[in-house]
């Protein structure tokens, strides 16, 4: 075998023990699980409340 095919075997090793090392550090340490999303709410959005004067948004504030 000549110099240029040492080299290009030990490349093809190198880079089969490079995917493998990645392989198993990617499955041995998996992340945990994300929580699910909360599905939006359906409709169309409240507004924000809007008072004319200051007597109507204490008669709101009474109410609840």
């Amino acid at each position: 075998m000549t110099r240029d095919e040492v080299k290009l075997v030990v490349f093809i090793l190198v880079a089969l023990l490079a995917g493998t090392a990645v392989k198993f550090f990617r499955e041995s340490d998996p992340l945990p699980q994300a929580a699910a999303p909360t599905p939006a709410p359906r409709g169309w959005a409240k507004p924000p409340y809007v008072f004319k004067d200051a007597r109507d948004a204490r008669n709101a504030v009474r109410q609840d």
